[in-house]
Order: structure tokens, then C-alpha cells, then sequence
């Protein structure tokens, strides 16, 4: 796992959101697109890699490893929540996208923020052509460790069996990533 940080320093001072580029495979050309529409509405923004990324627009920019016990999308995302609970300490919220939403809706983040508060909800979820989109969330950091014991438990458990366990906020999105993330 890889985590390259865009913008910011790891900080301990009190920040609300960190955003979170998850990538699976190949990131293309889009990374530094959707990496720069997130780092617009949060402190900091950090890419999370299943694997080295390898895009040439990245140069200069901070990588460091993080060793997760899974693979998909719910290792991304505890990978993201792990790396903020290491060097964000103060940053109680993670948002996720996957690096193939691109534009990144503006009011990603505050949409999400709304939705949780608003709804007492635990997480939030994005929704994208009526369906629950894996790759898209606001998650606490305090799910970290629950997140983990959810994998060591069902290791074919997907990420979206794991928000199910919680009060989730439905946030419908009309910035349509490909189907891949879709989970009918």
C-alpha cells in the first residue's frame, strides 16, 4: 500500500476532514486531476495505491507505506483511515473517492459533512446512478480498528457489508465514476 501526500504536512492541530484518492491499478493520467479537485475543499489529500503509482506529475510529492491485512477497496480505505490516525491525529474524518471520479463534484466534502450531521448518521456513503458506490465515503477514523476486525472476520466481506453495521447517510451524486465501483 502507498499513500503519497499531495498537500499539507501531517499536522496535529484540530482539521475536520482529510481526502483520500483511492487507486486501483492503473491511475493514469487523472491522480493529479482528482487529487487537486479534493485538496480544493479539504487541509490535506493523500493518494492511497494498492500498488506503486507510477505517474510522472507526482514528482516531489511524499510517499510512504502502509501494510493492511486485505486487498480491494475496504484495504484502501484502511489504509487511508490508519495513515490519518498515524500522522493526522487530529483529523477525525476521512473522505474517499475513487481516482476515476473526475470532476470531483465541489461540494463533495460539504455534502457529505451535511449528510452525516444531519442525519446522526455514522458514515456516509456516495450514490451514484441509484446505486451505492464502494469507493466513495465520509468515514470516521474511530472505525479504524472495527474495520480491521471486520476483515480478519469475513475476509470476503466487502466494504459495503461493513458501512451496513452502522447508520449510513445516502448522499446521491450525479458525477458518475465507471460501473466498476457500483454495488447494485
Amino acid at each position: 500500500m502507498v499513500i503519497c501526500i499531495l498537500r499539507g504536512a501531517p499536522s496535529a492541530e484540530a482539521r475536520p476532514y482529510l481526502g483520500a484518492v483511492l487507486v486501483r491499478g492503473d491511475a493514469g493520467g487523472r491522480l493529479r486531476a482528482v487529487l487537486g479537485g479534493l485538496a480544493r475543499q479539504v487541509p490535506q489529500a493523500i493518494a492511497v495505491a494498492s500498488g506503486p503509482v507510477t505517474v510522472p506529475d507526482l514528482s516531489g510529492i511524499a510517499a510512504a507505506s502502509v501494510s493492511v491485512p486485505a486487498s480491494g477497496t475496504r484495504a484502501l480505505v484502511l489504509a487511508a483511515l490508519e495513515w490519518t490516525a498515524q500522522h493526522a491525529r487530529a483529523t477525525p474524518w476521512v473522505v474517499t473517492l475513487p481516482v476515476d471520479m473526475d470532476p470531483v463534484p465541489p461540494d463533495l466534502v460539504a455534502r457529505f459533512g451535511l449528510a452525516v450531521s444531519e442525519g446522526r448518521a455514522d458514515l456516509a456513503c456516495g450514490v451514484v446512478a441509484g446505486a451505492l458506490h464502494d469507493g466513495l465515503g465520509l468515514w470516521p477514523v474511530r472505525l479504524r480498528r472495527d474495520l480491521a476486525r471486520f476483515i480478519r472476520s469475513d475476509p470476503a466481506g466487502t466494504i459495503t457489508d461493513f458501512a451496513g453495521r452502522y447508520t449510513v447517510a445516502a448522499v446521491a451524486f450525479d458525477t458518475a465514476p465507471p460501473a466498476a465501483g457500483v454495488v447494485p
